[in-house]
């Protein structure tokens, strides 16, 4: 009772964490997006400004493509809370900061949102290969960066264009090269086989 006392603490306090460290990496990505799309007034100060946001964009880059193994398995709780803010906007036609937003656009937000929770779902179950690591890593940076975008068209092209990412990955898993079904089954059906030879 203990030791799943513990163990419950330790998954709620490392959602609590990952939650904070999402909003930060957000954060950063917001910060850099204005510092790269500010107009040029012909100042050096300018330059310095665009070359700070792209760095803090590789840096954070760098950070999704090093821990996806990690965050795969928070994606769902993730689209879960873009879910209940596109439901915001499309009940009220507008963002939670007030910024008009179509409810067409809203609507087609949340299908893809859905379908994309219950791709990424089959991912979280299992160790992950390099094909399924670029993909998912393709498909978060095109699913925000076109909801990050000025335009709500490309709000809508962006996350069009990573769902459809996962489903292509979820066909070739389930039709051309089944993976394994959980995470380390692999590893154990290896154990398996050699206490049976031996």
């Amino acid at each position: 009772m203990i030791r799943k006392r513990r163990s419950r603490s330790t998954t709620f306090f490392l959602g609590v964490a990952f939650y904070i460290t999402v909003a930060f990496w957000l954060a950063l990505i917001l910060t850099a997006k204005e510092l790269v799309s500010r107009p040029d007034d012909g100042r050096h100060r300018h330059l310095s400004d665009a070359h700070l946001g792209w760095t803090i964009l590789v840096i954070c880059v760098l950070v999704m493509v090093a821990t996806v193994d990690h965050w795969v398995k928070f994606l769902n709780v993730v689209f879960g809370g873009l879910f209940l803010g596109l439901s915001f906007a499309f009940s009220s036609g507008h963002l939670p900061n007030g910024m008009a937003f179509p409810r067409p656009i809203s609507a087609g937000l949340m299908v893809l949102t859905v379908g994309c929770s219950v791709l990424a779902q089959s991912l979280a179950k299992r160790s992950l290969r390099p094909l399924d690591r670029a993909t998912l890593i393709a498909c978060v940076a095109a699913f925000f960066g076109g909801m990050l975008w000025d335009q709500p068209t490309w709000a809508l092209i962006g996350p069009g264009t990573g769902f459809c990412m996962l489903l292509a990955l979820w066909a070739y898993n389930r039709h051309v090269q089944p993976p394994d079904q959980t995470r380390g089954s692999g590893s154990g059906a290896q154990v398996n086989e050699r206490l049976t030879t031996g």
